[in-house]
């Protein structure tokens, strides 16, 4: 909506944004006499709130990912991988989307409540780890459901 309206004549109402509903409570301005035109004819006025969209990814600052890193059990692993990720998407036109996605897919918990340690680090585990703990739950169900099915 670039004109801060549209029309929906299958509907018969006009859908305005808030910035276009403002200016339109100004008396005679360019919106308010649009508002009067569209009341003449007969149209019924809305406002469409803006909706957020769903399932986004968390956006942390450089500020908050070296802060998560300091603060998880063997995060200088972590942080080294960290530099050597920034340092390389320096190179590229959006480094910040380069070293988030990085984050978001080595921390996939991020936005989860931490689990610490007696320490207080945040344990965390890659997705790998969590892949291959799936895997071997998966064979010992197998194992079981052969032994049990042989009784």
């Amino acid at each position: 909506m670039k004109k801060g309206y549209k029309i929906d004549f299958s509907a018969n109402t006009v859908i305005i944004n808030k910035n276009f509903e403002q200016a339109a409570q100004c008396l005679n301005t360019p919106e308010f006499k649009l508002c009067r035109e569209f009341r003449e004819m007969g149209l019924t006025i809305a406002r469409r709130e803006k909706t957020e969209m769903k399932n986004r990814k968390p956006r942390p600052t450089y500020q908050q990912m070296e802060h998560y890193i300091e603060m998880l059990e063997g995060g200088e692993t972590y942080k080294r991988e960290y530099k050597a990720v920034r340092k390389e998407a320096e190179t590229k036109k959006n480094p910040y989307s380069r070293v988030c996605a990085w984050f978001n897919r080595t921390f996939p918990d991020f936005t989860k409540p931490p689990v610490f340690n007696e320490e207080y680090k945040i344990v965390v585990k890659r997705r790998e780890e969590k892949k291959a703990e799936l895997a071997l739950v998966k064979e010992k169900e197998e194992q079981f459901s052969k032994v049990s099915g042989e009784n």
